[in-house]
């Protein structure tokens, strides 16, 4: 159900991008961190694991996702680079380490936020990718956990917190900066590029799609997207991927269907129509086997008309006008 709020607050004009650069620590290979304006609020750091965004003001600061452990420091001063106002909230998208790495040092003085199952896996730890990862210092574990929507009303900013589960890992939370229309949407989305859908962590790509078309039709045509990787993006490149979802789901129910395995699949290049999405992270043989995991009997015909209907767990508000 489509929860709509009518907020009297006038829209911010979106500024241009500005770019920043830190350098990295002496004797590091580490990238150095980026920072992009992407309002006069609302920042976006990257090079530090997953993308950081940090809305600033008078008020404090609130930051969603704290990138890796390694950098908590780089990040911290990023940060400070923004605003010497206090850190009064973190918001954890997901619970992976490089969105979460740098809780403890981040959130020192202020208050973490996560879904329930976010803290629940880092507090006992879990397996991504075939990889173990050991339970989280007691410090990096969120002291306030949700699993509704949530605002917190900051720098005349609204700030909705929107648990979406099962697409990714089962504690996906969106933040929608709703005067701002800017919404951080975590390791949902990658713009242009296959996922890594954690199935360990209760991520499936069906649930994903319906998720994010619930997302898309609940958000504004020209709202800017933070993805968890990578460059800012928008509705349109939100289309794109869940065309690829829908219709590479497609090609690999329909391949089983015949009797194909997935090493068939592979040696055929099912995947070859779209090749260009592949990256270092996710090949396209390795993506294969994420459909295969994660997606079971018929899925709905591909198409790239934007959908009327949604049944993602919580849309987000939208202003009106």
């Amino acid at each position: 159900m489509i929860r709509e709020v009518l907020l009297s607050a006038a829209i911010l004009m979106l500024a241009s991008p500005a770019f920043g650069q830190l350098t990295a620590p002496e004797g590091s290979d580490a990238p150095a961190l980026t920072i992009e304006m992407v309002t006069e609020k609302i920042h976006v750091i990257r090079g530090a694991g997953g993308n950081i965004a940090v809305l600033s003001g008078d008020d404090g600061v609130l930051v969603v996702d704290s990138g890796t452990a390694a950098r908590s420091s780089d990040v911290l001063a990023a940060i400070r680079g923004i605003s010497d106002k206090p850190i009064r909230y973190v918001v954890n998208t997901h619970w992976h380490p490089d969105h979460t790495g740098g809780n403890a040092a981040i959130a020192a003085g202020g208050a973490m936020i996560a879904h329930d199952r976010t803290r629940g896996w880092l507090k006992r730890g879990g397996i991504i990718d075939g990889t173990p990862v050991p339970p989280a210092a007691p410090a990096a574990i969120p002291e306030f956990t949700i699993k509704f929507e949530t605002r917190i009303y900051l720098n005349g900013e609204t700030v909705q917190i929107l648990p979406v589960p099962g697409g990714h890992t089962d504690g996906d939370m969106v933040v929608y900066f709703v005067e701002s229309n800017v919404v951080h949407v975590g390791d949902m989305f990658v713009a242009d590029q296959f996922p890594l859908i954690d199935a360990d962590s209760g991520g499936s790509i069906p649930q994903l799609t319906r998720n994010l078309d619930g997302l898309r039709a609940a958000l504004r045509s020209d709202t800017r997207l933070i993805p968890g990787h990578g460059p800012l993006s928008s509705i349109e490149g939100l289309v794109r991927f869940s065309v690829m979802l829908e219709s590479t789901s497609a090609l690999v129910v329909n391949a089983r269907n015949r009797g194909e395995s997935v090493e068939t699949m592979k040696q055929n290049k099912l995947l070859e129509p779209w090749s260009s999405w592949a990256s270092d992270l996710v090949s396209a043989d390795r993506f294969i086997e994420v459909l295969d995991k994660t997606t079971a009997g018929p899925v709905r015909k591909p198409s790239s008309k934007k959908q009327k209907g949604t049944d993602a767990t919580v849309p987000p508000a939208r202003p009106k006008g």
